[in-house]
This record gives C-alpha cells, sequence and structure tokens, in this order.
C-alpha cells in the first residue's frame, strides 16, 4: 500500500511490519476508535467472536465503524465436507477449540457480494498435516499434542494424501 500511513492493524497478538501503518494490540471488541473506515478486513476471526459470545456485538461495531461508502470484507471457511467432519470429530477430542465460522443471518438486510475459493493445506507426511490442521482448529498446543496422533489418524482414514481442501468464501458488505 502506498499511502500506509492510513492503514489500521488491530491484533491480540504482537507482529512486526515494516510500514507506518497504526498498529493496536488489543480484541477488536475491546478497543475504543473514533475512526470511520473505507475498508475493514476481518479474515478468519469469526470462530473468536462465536467462541466468546461477541459475534453479533463485533459485526454491528464493524458496521459503524464503515465509512459512508465503506464495505467490510470477511473471509471464513466454509465448514462443510471433510473440514466439518473434522470439527465434530475434535468436538469429541478436545473439551475446548475454535474454529473458523460465519452466521450469515448477521447480514440481514445488507447488500453483499459473496466470492468462493479453495485453499489446500498440502504437506509430505499426515503427521506433517496434522500440525498445520491446528490452524484450523485452535487448541492450544499442549492438549493438541496429547491428541495429535488421533488427528493423524482421522487425516489418513479420510484422505488418499496428505492434502486438504478448504472451501473459503468472502463477503463484501455494504450498508447501502
Amino acid at each position: 500500500q502506498k499511502n500506509d500511513e492510513h492503514i489500521t492493524l488491530i491484533d491480540v497478538d504482537e507482529f512486526h511490519i515494516q510500514s507506518r501503518a497504526k498498529f493496536i494490540k488489543r480484541k477488536w471488541e475491546e478497543i475504543c476508535l473514533e475512526e470511520k473506515f473505507d475498508v475493514i478486513l476481518a479474515s478468519h476471526i469469526w470462530g473468536h467472536f462465536v467462541y466468546t459470545k461477541t459475534a453479533q456485538f463485533a459485526f454491528k461495531k464493524m458496521l459503524e465503524h464503515l465509512g459512508k461508502r465503506g464495505k467490510l470484507v470477511i473471509c471464513h471457511n466454509i465448514n462443510e465436507g471433510l473440514l466439518e467432519k473434522l470439527i465434530a470429530y475434535s468436538k469429541e477430542l478436545f473439551s475446548s477449540f475454535q474454529y473458523d465460522c460465519f452466521d450469515d443471518r448477521l447480514m440481514s438486510g445488507l447488500h453483499k457480494k459473496e466470492i468462493f475459493f479453495t485453499v489446500t493445506l498440502t504437506s509430505d507426511t499426515f503427521q506433517n498435516l496434522s500440525q498445520l490442521v491446528q490452524v484450523l482448529i485452535i487448541v492450544p498446543d499442549k492438549e493438541f499434542e496429547k491428541k495429535e496422533k488421533e488427528i493423524e489418524a482421522f487425516l489418513r482414514r479420510n484422505l488418499e494424501n496428505p492434502e486438504l481442501v478448504i472451501k473459503q468464501k468472502v463477503l463484501i458488505i455494504s450498508k447501502v
């Protein structure tokens, strides 16, 4: 972005970028902002909002912080097929975990455009693929390590090769 001083990044984890962008280390639900934005990008974070029961609040807050012609861009996994089975299996294995999801009912009455695409997690072994899967089912490392062999076995049973195709959806939402 040529004009990066007009970018605000918000995340709970610190990360370093070579930019003049403003960085806020906080949860979206907790920050107080005065600004209105042309674009708000919320990528693969809705599982957190669902888990903390703040999805409706977070969505409304994002809409409130859009400028007059602003766009809210949401990217999330479509949890169907094997990914849906993996989530169901993970519910049996782990006492607490998060996974990406979005409730389309939040968009009632709003103008939206949908774009679909796929991402393939590919690895050389099923063991390595199971470690990549931890990004999809957000589980603390120690708890995941205890059940990693079960995840690996699940992947072996359900895939011919260590490749997991994940369907994605991008929503471009405007208030008008």
